[in-house]
């Protein structure tokens, strides 16, 4: 036989004898993943399928955990008086961003993280015709108290909100 085809077949062999083996399993520590994308124990949860849930640091919360203000009779006043604060806001800085026409998105949203950490903020987005406004407002007033006792400030011309993020087609102003 030549040189060749000897080491030819003696691979062949090599890789029938190891290369065909049960592959050992690998273990990975699902946590040094985690720390390694930058998350700490608080930002997930590791399934025992292995897989890891990542919680979300902004959350639109749902009626069920959701501020007392929120549940109260004149929370729908309340947000109109976001509207009207962020409306006055574009019109003294950016009079093309508008807020309260054509049906805006409105939420209230709990910070996990940043300036506004565990604060309540009102977002407010509106597309008029493709211009995008966008205002994040700060309430002034106790969320955890029902929109009920804020009657009084709802009928004077004292701001609920204060703007403290606004935007008109991506650009601060």
């Amino acid at each position: 036989m030549t040189t060749f085809k000897l080491f030819f077949i003696s691979g062949i062999l090599a890789f029938a004898l190891i290369g065909c083996n049960k592959p050992e399993p690998q273990v990975i520590d699902m946590d040094e993943v985690a720390a390694e994308a930058g998350l700490s124990k608080d930002d997930y949860t590791v399934h025992e399928n292995g897989a890891i849930e990542v919680h979300s640091k902004v959350e639109a919360d749902n009626s069920n955990n959701r501020p007392l203000a929120t549940h109260g009779d004149n929370w729908h006043y309340v947000i109109t008086n976001g509207l009207l604060v962020a409306d006055d806001y574009a019109t003294k800085n950016n009079p093309s961003a508008i807020f309260s026409i054509k049906s805006p998105s409105v939420n209230l949203i709990k910070q996990y993280g940043g300036k506004y950490e565990g604060k309540y903020l009102l977002t407010i987005v509106n597309d008029n015709d493709g211009d995008i406004s966008f205002a994040q407002l700060l309430p002034l007033f106790d969320i955890n108290e029902s929109s009920d006792s804020l009657e009084d400030k709802l009928n004077s011309d004292t701001p609920l909100w204060e703007v403290t993020l606004a935007k008109y087609n991506g650009r601060e102003f």
